[in-house]
């Protein structure tokens, strides 16, 4: 492969996401009847994994989160399914604004 001298770059800037960009979702999801599955000390910034609030209906939820807001969040896999969630923190996703949107949509959904 070849680069051309004149032809456009298609690399883009990263910039690192916050430092603490999960720690709001960490600390407002369990005020909204989650419960975060690792302990402190052993989350990951990148994914958040939470049961669902005591009667959620995990595929309602979602859906909501999808058609309403365009958030998409991961279901739990195997004897998680349908009792807990993967919430991932990554890519362009790793932005407060998407922490925000998610935590407000949540709000909405769970009045």
């Amino acid at each position: 492969m070849t680069h051309e001298p004149d032809a456009p770059s298609l690399a883009c800037e990263l910039t690192e996401p916050p430092a603490d960009l999960d720690a709001e979702a960490h600390q407002e999801l369990p005020e909204l009847g989650f419960r975060l599955a690792a302990e402190k000390g052993h989350q990951l910034p990148e994914l958040t994994t939470a049961w669902l609030p005591e009667g959620a209906d995990d595929a309602a939820l979602r859906k909501g989160l999808l058609e309403t807001y365009g958030i998409d969040v991961g279901g739990g896999i195997g004897e998680f399914a349908g009792k807990a969630w993967r919430i991932g923190l990554m890519g362009n996703s790793a932005r407060d604004r998407s922490v925000t949107a998610l935590l407000g949509a949540l709000r909405e959904l769970l009045a």
